[in-house]
């Protein structure tokens, strides 16, 4: 029988995995960890002679001990992922050495992503390397592969909330530490931003009919898919991974915690592992043993925008079975000899149709749904008047999702002192000539927030609907709201002033600023032009420039 080591054998992912296996009675098993106890009473539990057990350092691997084993396959349950002494690879490298196939749990980006230097020679030997072969990239990109069909997918977002019920390692909680308050690299507004990991929390639904949906709130977390996703769907403009754990109290400290760090009061929340794991012990006993993810595509179908979403649910604690299925799955198509040599991220290797044969065994459930998204605010606002403007101009304003254009734009304050004091409250630079910027625009609601960014500054104001008028709008910016009237034709948008509130109080219209603002094409340019003027105060700011729609990848 074809012999596999599976290192962390008895840890949560590891033991699930030596249990799924087991089950097939194809394979002569090694369950390996530090402790011979905890490997030889996991191999006890599963009562198949061709189980066995040995201690084993996932540190101390070396090719010679690995070839002495006789191994057609390694499954590295066992992490750390993450740090400068995973990424010299020493258990792929020994695997290698000695002749196995090579297959890991690994949801660390800079792991995952470093797995092809193996390619060549993995090829070479006639062996498969896997790395990631989990939640995050394996499943999450079967089901986006399934979500994408007849779509051209410009987000995606991923969310996956544990039961607190959980029983999870120390490489786990270290994997969620290490990055805490750290800056992460995502794809947002069609560039690459960076956003603090674990430190902003956003609520999250997960809802498969027949079960009470899960409601919880997950934060921003770094994982293989935030690049690979991006590098195999080129036009994605959003790519966000977003995790949790049941308990508001933990996660709403562990986003505490990651202000410090992201003040950098503290330098990593890493020192702290031991401790999240006996907080995370102390209150096991509360909450409930369901977990669920959740994975959002939006994009365009032929004329039509949608949103297309996959739920997850796993009740009774079936939900710590998913990491481990896609391991499984893949040993027995490698068995089978349906898996071309190489090394590899866990993309796009299996289906979501394996993973659904493979959930059947437990309390897991999935469902997918379709939302059809409403038209862009200034499709809504303007209506058909849209399609007489010119392209750059279209193109920006008549699109449901969040998206970015960049270019140059000069600034010129007003002398005024109070213009002036006006101008950098509202986040405006001194005066300067092809200043680079970036405007980010963000769908909120029935409205979308617009981001005017700076080298040093941002100036950001909400557009939103003006209540019973057609062809308007309002622009809000903090108390004041300004609304304008939207004249179009093929030349352009102009923006006309004609009422302005305070706090949603009318004010006299007399003492309002005087603003020109347009927008026009100039080759594929979209340019722009604002001047605003105030009674007794003459200029307060004017700003032109040029900006294109920033391309799918930079």
């Amino acid at each position: 029988m074809r012999r596999i080591l599976i290192l962390g054998g008895y840890g949560t992912f590891g033991s699930r995995i030596a249990r799924l296996l087991a089950k097939r009675k194809r394979w002569s098993l090694l369950v390996a960890g530090r402790s011979q106890e905890k490997a030889q009473a996991l191999a006890q539990s599963l009562g198949d002679a061709n189980v066995s057990a040995i201690a084993l350092d996932r540190e101390a691997i070396t090719a010679v001990k690995l070839k002495s084993l006789e191994l057609w396959l390694v499954i590295d349950a066992s992490g750390p992922f993450q740090g400068d002494r995973a990424l010299d690879y020493p258990v792929v490298r020994a695997a290698l050495d000695a002749g196995a196939h090579y297959i890991d749990i690994a949801d660390a980006l800079g792991f995952v992503r470093g797995i092809g230097r193996f390619d060549a020679e993995a090829r070479t030997r006639g062996l498969t390397v896997i790395a990631g072969a989990s939640s995050v990239p394996t499943l999450s990109s079967a089901v986006i592969a399934e979500l994408t069909r007849s779509l051209d997918p410009l987000e995606v977002e991923i969310a996956i909330s544990s039961s607190n019920q959980a029983t999870l390692g120390r490489s786990v909680h270290a994997a969620l530490l290490s990055y805490a308050g750290q800056p992460i690299r995502v794809r947002r507004f069609g560039a690459w931003r960076e956003i603090a990991g674990l430190q902003d929390w956003h609520p999250v639904a997960i809802a498969v009919p027949g079960h009470a949906p899960l409601r919880r709130i997950v934060a921003a977390c770094e994982v293989p898919d935030l690049e690979l996703l991006p590098a195999r769907y080129p036009s994605l403009r959003k790519v966000i991974f977003r995790a949790g754990t049941e308990l508001a109290i933990l996660n709403r400290s562990a986003g505490v915690l990651a202000r410090l760090v992201s003040a950098r009061l503290l330098k990593s929340l890493s020192p702290f592992t031991a401790l999240a794991g006996s907080a995370f012990g102390l209150l096991r006993g509360f909450g409930s043993a369901r977990s669920g993810m959740l994975v959002t595509v939006a994009g365009r179908n032929g004329e039509a925008w949608e949103r297309r979403r996959w739920n997850i649910l796993a009740e009774d604690g079936d939900g710590l079975w998913v990491p481990a299925l896609a391991s499984a799955l893949l040993t027995e198509q490698l068995d089978r000899g349906e898996i071309a040599s190489g090394a590899r991220p866990g993309i796009d290797v299996l289906t979501l149709a394996d993973f659904r044969a493979a959930f059947a065994a437990f309390k897991i459930e999935d469902a997918s749904e379709v939302e059809r998204l409403p038209p862009s605010p200034f499709r809504r606002w303007l209506g058909a008047a849209v399609d007489i403007l010119p392209q750059a101009i279209r193109e920006l304003h008549d699109d449901p999702l969040e998206r970015s254009v960049s270019g140059t734009v000069t600034v010129t304050r007003g002398t005024h002192p109070i213009a002036a004091l006006m101008g950098r409250v509202l986040g405006f630079p001194p005066d300067a000539e092809n200043l680079p910027l970036t405007v980010a625009f963000e769908p909120r609601g029935d409205g979308e927030i617009w981001r005017r960014i700076f080298p040093t500054s941002t100036f950001r104001s909400h557009l939103k609907p003006w209540p019973g008028r057609a062809g308007a709008m309002r622009e809000c910016v903090g108390p004041l709201a300004y609304g304008f009237r939207l004249d179009t034709d093929a030349q352009g948008l102009r923006m006309v002033f004609e009422r302005w509130w305070f706090c949603g109080m009318p004010l006299p219209r007399a003492l309002g600023p005087r603003v020109a603002a347009a927008q026009w094409q100039e080759g594929e340019d979209y340019c722009f032009s604002v001047d605003v003027s105030g009674v007794g105060l003459g200029r307060v700011i004017a700003y032109r420039g040029r900006l294109r729609l920033n391309p799918s990848r930079q």
